[in-house]
């Protein structure tokens, strides 16, 4: 039998009383004098805490270049259209494109 898992979040567990009443205890005795500022490091690592570890950084070699190009409006429909047709990104069809285009001059020069 198969179940569908619900996507919703589940709700966090409530911190029991006796714990909540321990962790603010603590909290209660710390007066303003006894705070300070953040160092830029603490600051920065404060700020890297709230944001979360995001996606990993790619290395130097593998990452994409945004290029403009301008290319007419009907031809762009076009590649578009087969684009969707094909269920690849504008991206990735103009990839496929230059690489072909590419390779086939590669193996003409060697030939020539």
């Amino acid at each position: 039998m198969n179940t569908i898992k619900s996507k919703r979040p589940t709700k966090p567990s409530p911190m029991k009383a006796m714990r909540l009443a321990e962790a603010s205890a603590k909290l209660e005795d710390i007066g303003f004098e006894q705070t300070r500022a953040l160092t830029p490091d603490e600051r920065a690592a404060w700020n890297q805490a709230r944001r979360g570890p995001g996606r990993p950084r790619k290395p130097a070699g593998e990452k994409a270049a945004r290029v403009l190009i301008t290319i007419a409006p009907d031809l762009l429909a076009a590649a578009d259209d087969y684009a969707q047709r094909e269920g690849v990104t504008r991206a990735e069809l103009f990839a496929r494109g230059l690489q072909q285009i590419l390779v086939k001059h590669r193996g003409s020069r060697r030939n020539g």
